[in-house]
């Protein structure tokens, strides 16, 4: 009896722990196409040379679950170039390192 009760335990915790990597998967792409959705739509606004609203849209979503290199990189752009944003040496050292660690660049 004592097997059988460890055995059934074992499995439920095995189910568990796949429902808990499951979920924490489906976030991360739920996350990762929102980010994708966010660059894209600031994209947009910086081709239409809208660099503000660009900037603000690629700072919030810096700041979220929603980031990506690409978001970091552009954002960077921003405040190396000053487009949209106030020029900022200082924040684009900042946020090339993390391109780097993330492989974007």
């Amino acid at each position: 009896m004592k097997v059988v009760t460890v055995f059934v335990t074992s499995l439920q915790s095995q189910e568990e722990r796949s429902d808990s990597v499951a979920n924490e998967w489906n976030r991360l792409v739920t996350s990762y196409v929102r980010g994708i959705r966010y660059n894209v739509l600031a994209m947009n606004h910086a081709h239409r040379g809208d660099y503000q609203s660009a900037a603000l849209i690629w700072l919030r979503a810096s700041k979220g679950r929603i980031c990506n290199a690409k978001i970091l990189f552009n954002l960077a752009l921003c405040y190396q170039n000053g487009l949209g944003i106030t020029k900022d040496i200082g924040k684009v050292v900042h946020l090339q390192p993390c391109d780097l660690l993330i492989g974007f660049v």
